[in-house]
């Protein structure tokens, strides 16, 4: 059993907040008979729900926040291409996660379609993402324009497991 104050029923079990979530007023203070206030890892709690859509953030230190990615898709068709690419990439990502203001970015190849790149970069919010996708991309289009094509998406994510 957990020590999380429970907030009412779900489904014929109890429900529970984050620990640091506004709707719970002890809000992780030391409780009548505790010695400490008990420690707690942020968790993923519910911010909007919807019969179809749950969005979810991240309660960390007091603050609510969102995880937000940029996905940006590139095909490399041609195989010789794909070295250069990729060497192309491993200097242009530290750059792209600083001028984005990103929290943190990886990328991958696609082993079902070798042609296949990947790159997501990692943001706290919405409008910092939506700024990042703006971005002109000149750098890219300078250098693979009629060599590989792009596309970029920005997503929300809405759940994670486990949590």
């Amino acid at each position: 059993m957990t020590d999380e104050p429970v907030t009412g029923e779900r489904n014929g079990n109890a429900h529970r907040h984050a620990p640091d979530d506004p709707r719970d007023a002890s809000k992780g203070e030391k409780q009548k008979g505790e010695r400490f206030a008990p420690v707690r890892e942020p968790r993923q709690i519910p911010v909007c729900l919807s019969e179809r859509f749950t969005s979810y953030a991240v309660w960390q230190r007091g603050e609510m926040s969102m995880q937000v990615l940029l996905i940006v898709h590139a095909e490399v068709p041609n195989e010789v291409d794909r070295t250069p690419f990729d060497q192309w990439y491993d200097r242009h990502m530290p750059e792209a996660l600083r001028a984005f203001g990103a929290v943190r970015a990886w990328r991958t190849w696609s082993r079902t379609d070798p042609s296949k790149h990947t790159a997501f970069y990692e943001f706290s919010n919405l409008e910092t993402a939506n700024a990042a996708i703006q971005s002109p991309g000149n750098e890219f289009d300078a250098k693979w324009s009629g060599r590989a094509t792009r596309t970029r998406d920005v997503v929300e994510v809405v759940q994670r497991l486990p949590d």
